[in-house]
């Protein structure tokens, strides 16, 4: 890991959601990444017409990780709870998190989770996902934007 920048020491969770293609259960798997993380928090002023509007994003990026996978994989393995990968959709908080999301129960559906950690602005819902893991780069990781 000696390659990273050594402000990448966040700890992150992420949730990954698979929702069944015969039952249509939905079931979500978290992972933790421990200490070798960026997180950001992004704000900027977008301009439309006369009208100024501030938007907030964050950016979080993981260095390359063995157990990850591309998701049409982890979509099609038999057992995920081993395995993440980095999907739109998908949760990530900051820190370690032993939360449990479970659509079927309130007070635990990703909404909830999504609610209590954006209140303290340490979560994302994955928007968008880059792969800067190209053969040959000093640092390979994946960049992730979300709000």
């Amino acid at each position: 890991m000696s390659n990273y920048p050594e402000w990448w020491d966040r700890s992150i969770t992420v949730f990954n959601r698979y929702k069944d293609p015969d039952s249509a259960v939905v079931t979500w798997y978290s992972t933790q990444i421990k200490g070798v993380c960026f997180w950001k928090d992004v704000g900027e002023k977008v301009t439309v017409g006369k009208t100024s509007i501030d938007t907030s994003s964050i950016i979080c990026r993981i260095p390359e990780q063995e157990n990850f996978i591309a998701p049409y994989e982890w979509d099609n393995l038999d057992d995920r709870s081993e395995m993440f990968t980095l999907k739109q959709g998908d949760i990530i908080v900051l820190g370690e998190c032993n939360d449990d999301i479970d659509e079927y129960e309130k007070g635990c559906r990703s909404t909830d989770l999504l609610q209590r950690y954006h209140a303290v602005d340490s979560c994302m819902e994955i928007q968008k996902v880059v792969f800067d893991t190209m053969s040959g780069m000093i640092a390979p990781h994946y960049r992730v934007v979300g709000t």
